[in-house]
């Protein structure tokens, strides 16, 4: 039987479940009112992401109706606006772009009312194995703040020691967070057999989340959401920290 633990953006979650809207009672009277139509932009909107934020990019849903979708090979600069893309972003710091109000944050978390997850000496060996710095490895990430430190010690012979000396297997759901295959590997290394899988689904990983414990929450890494917008383009940042296109007709 797979147990399951999921790797995700916490700050993602917090804004997703916040935002539910309540229900509306039945029945609902709506009275009609004129259409509004939206203008039609009078240009395509280009969008461009930083490779380090390629896999990072949560309101990508909101943003592919409205502007045509750029991904870099290199950091954008202030240079490139207006002639190579009306938006950038990237995950970190730079000196000729603005900063989110809003930190990319990636966080651990772990079901730990599901066995083996809710052996505490099971829980330290996972928190362990989750090296933020590998996580971010090659991804140059400027000003990124590495949140959790601890030494890794024998993960093999401590889950010997904590009663699973043949492992066990493991489902690990990554959502817009990179490095998650050197996360998976040092699982492997001790024995455990992983399985990643990607969660697309906000309502799943709402549910994830609400039914997991403050002390299967860890904190990752932190870093600053830079954005670069030309001139007359309006600005307008999500729930996420991500700069939105204008929302007119595509």
């Amino acid at each position: 039987m797979h147990k399951r633990l999921c790797l995700l953006l916490m700050v993602a979650i917090s804004v997703i479940a916040a935002c539910e809207a309540p229900p509306t009672p039945l029945p609902v009277v709506i009275e009609p009112t004129a259409i509004l139509t939206a203008t039609p932009p009078t240009r395509t909107i280009r969008y461009a992401v930083a490779p380090n934020a390629s896999s990072s990019l949560m309101d990508r849903a909101s943003i592919e109706p409205y502007a045509q979708l750029v991904l870099l090979d290199v950091p954008p600069t202030a240079d490139g606006l207006g002639s190579q893309y009306d938006i950038a972003i990237a995950l970190g710091r730079y000196a000729d772009a603005q900063q989110s109000t809003v930190d990319y944050v990636a966080a651990l978390v772990m079901q730990t009312q599901v066995p083996p997850l809710d052996n505490p000496d099971v829980q330290a060996i996972i928190r362990r194995a989750a090296v933020p710095a590998d996580l971010v490895a090659g991804l140059d990430l400027p000003g990124v703040e590495l949140l959790k430190d601890e030494p890794l010690g024998n993960l093999r012979a401590d889950l010997a020691s904590a009663g699973y000396p043949d492992g066990f297997d493991l489902t690990i759901s990554s959502v817009y967070v990179p490095g998650i295959e050197a996360f998976a590997n040092r699982l492997r290394a001790a024995g455990i057999n992983v399985e990643v899988v990607s969660m697309e689904s906000t309502e799943a990983v709402v549910q994830l989340v609400a039914g997991s414990s403050a002390e299967g929450r860890i904190d990752l890494f932190r870093a600053p959401i830079s954005y670069w917008i030309a001139p007359g383009v309006p600005l307008e940042l999500s729930a996420n920290g991500f700069p939105l296109p204008p929302h007119q007709t595509p």
